[in-house]
């Protein structure tokens, strides 16, 4: 599934994917997710409410580059 939604995100144009987990970090860095300071989160990121209230502080963000 995470490889279909990557294909489709680069097909779509999306350079950047970031993702919050509680309990998965490692299966996503052994994908290319690199785990990033929260504050570097975009604003459309930080806005929703998974990232300002549901998903915990200590939850681990990361983002995989997609393109350019």
């Amino acid at each position: 599934m995470l490889q279909h939604a990557e294909s489709y995100a680069r097909a779509a144009g999306v350079q950047s994917i970031f993702l919050l987990t509680t309990t998965a970090e490692s299966f996503f860095r052994q994908r290319g997710y690199v785990t990033t300071d929260r504050a570097n989160a975009p604003a459309p990121i930080r806005a929703t409410r998974e990232f300002a209230d549901i998903c915990p502080a200590s939850s681990a963000f990361m983002v995989k580059r997609l393109g350019p």
